[in-house]
């Protein structure tokens, strides 16, 4: 296998350094940065997308009340500069930052917020599932704003970090009929952010400049204009950026990262991430929909060779959720899985698959490199046991649509067997992962259950825990429920990655973040 996978890596190089020298530096000017991004954006309306790399982007442009804070799963103010919940865990009171104006002039405020929850309730798009208790938001006084819940969710203050809020005026002004504005807002929005849009092209490039009227004001070194390129092509961001024409690349094959770092005119920001890796089986259609079958191509699993050519950037995962969200006193399953081929080969004769011989059809989006190895590496292993996969390349957005669309005709074998995924949380508690990746309910919309597992005890303690009434309770049922997804094997736990992005020297000021793989803050950034 190792031989097949350094000749691929290579390959791309040889490709690469045989173009680099043809190009001529034509750097971005000091007030502007440009910067690759490898899933273009579907949509700008920040309550309908659910793609993290968009979600991602329009956090610069739109702003929840509350968020994480760097370098942190912790939460912090945003729009909303304190807040509290009574005891029974039903009303929450927030108390909002004054002073707001959205990218239109107009005044953020509690019926802001009020306006912008009923488009979020009446859609029933985007995130709106994550807020099941919510009931109704009351306006308080000008500045002062009640959530009040059917009952206690747990995760409800931090699931807020989901939704930013959209001038409620540009709503009404472009709203057709009953779409709460969604045909306009696919390419359209304003804010409350640092940057507004100057230009998007759906699936191409944004241009953003900044807000002058932001509350964090423009007193500190900032750039005044983003380039968010498409550039969904691994080879092509690093040629855009050693030449100048990117000032940062977020997608390189790990491969050339020893390569990069010796450039002068470079620099590679690294750090750790709670994003989690993982490489998903079908659950319910194909050989897979036995869970021995699983099991077998997780003991196949060469996680050592998959570190080795990711270059040491994927640490172990924790399984299921990443220890980082959750509560100290959680204690992450122990997995078995590890490279044991009789084994594997034992629970295939087990499932009558004593010589393997099926196919297995495996999918990432462009420009994911880690995504790309993995699908190589499962094809090297599986081939040992008789298992052929086919490795298929296709947009994000495709691989999505293709997974879901599986549940309407129900094809067995399916289209798409296994994929490459990884998710980092969108709000820092567990509910993060054990309801969006794994309930029942996370199969459509906006969860991440495009394999279709379905466990209904699984289902039960996540239900059980987003309501518990403390958090050791909570702790209790999402340590049962991890070990019995641990149990079922939908997916392999590949492990946690490491964040890297490359970029000019001159750029200053980028960070990775914890709970955001590839996250971009634009208003921390600048050039010398």
């Amino acid at each position: 296998m190792l031989p097949v996978l350094r000749s691929l890596l290579v390959g791309v190089l040889l490709g690469v350094a045989g173009l680099v020298p043809l190009l001529a530096a034509a750097e971005t000017p000091r007030d502007t940065l440009a910067i690759g991004v490898y899933i273009p954006l579907a949509s700008v309306d920040p309550q309908v997308v659910v793609t993290r790399p968009d979600f991602d982007i329009l956090k610069n442009v739109f702003e929840p009340l509350v968020d994480l804070v760097r370098d942190t799963t912790e939460l912090g103010p945003v729009l909303a500069t304190q807040w509290s919940v009574d005891e029974r865990g039903t009303v929450y009171t927030f108390t909002l930052r004054k002073g707001v104006v959205f990218h239109d002039g107009t005044p953020f405020n509690a019926e802001a917020v009020k306006a912008n929850f009923d488009r979020i309730l009446g859609l029933k798009k985007g995130y709106s599932w994550t807020i099941p208790a919510l009931e109704r938001v009351e306006v308080a006084d000008e500045f002062t704003v009640r959530f009040v819940l059917k009952r206690p969710q747990s995760s409800f203050i931090k699931v807020l970090t989901l939704f930013p809020m959209v001038s409620p005026t540009s709503i009404k002004a472009n709203q057709k009929g009953a779409d709460w504005a969604t045909a306009w807002s696919v390419d359209h929005g304003l804010g409350t952010g640092p940057y507004r849009f100057e230009s998007v092209k759906v699936r191409g490039d944004i241009v953003l400049v900044k807000h002058e009227r932001y509350w964090g004001g423009w007193n500190k070194a900032h750039v005044s204009r983003v380039i968010l390129r498409a550039v969904p092509e691994v080879a092509t961001q690093r040629i855009l950026l050693e030449r100048g024409d990117l000032d940062i690349a977020q997608s390189i094959n790990p491969s050339q990262l020893p390569e990069l770092e010796q450039n002068p005119a470079l620099k590679v920001v690294k750090g750790a991430t709670a994003s989690q890796m993982y490489l998903r089986f079908h659950s319910q259609a194909g050989a897979t929909k036995d869970k021995r079958v699983r099991q077998a191509l997780a003991y196949a699993w060469d996680s050592e060779a998959f570190a080795k050519f990711m270059g040491g950037l994927i640490r172990p995962s924790d399984g299921p959720a990443p220890r980082e969200i959750m509560d100290p006193g959680y204690r992450p399953p122990a997995i078995p899985y590890r490279l044991d081929l009789d084994k594997a080969k034992a629970l295939l004769r087990e499932a009558g698959y004593p010589n393997g011989g099926f196919t297995l059809d495996y999918y990432h989006n462009t420009g994911d490199e880690e995504k790309r190895l993995m699908g190589v590496v499962l094809q090297a292993q599986a081939a040992k046991l008789g298992v052929k996969v086919n490795i298929n390349v296709i947009p994000w957005p495709t691989l999505v649509s293709k997974s879901i669309a599986w549940k309407e005709k129900k094809p067995d074998p399916p289209e798409i067997g296994a994929y490459g995924q990884y998710i980092s949380p969108r709000y820092p508690d567990a509910a993060a992962f054990f309801q969006f990746v794994y309930h029942s309910s996370a199969q459509t919309g906006s969860g991440r259950n495009f394999m279709f597992y379905s466990n209904a005890e699984v289902d039960r303690l996540v239900d059980a825990a987003m309501t518990a009434p403390s958090e050791k309770t909570a702790i209790d049922l999402w340590q049962k429920a991890a070990a019995l997804i641990v149990d079922d094997a939908p997916d392999i736990f590949v492990g946690k990655l490491v964040d890297v992005a490359v970029m000019r020297k001159a750029v200053q000021g980028y960070y990775t973040m914890p709970a955001n793989f590839r996250g971009l803050r634009l208003y921390e950034l600048h050039k010398q």
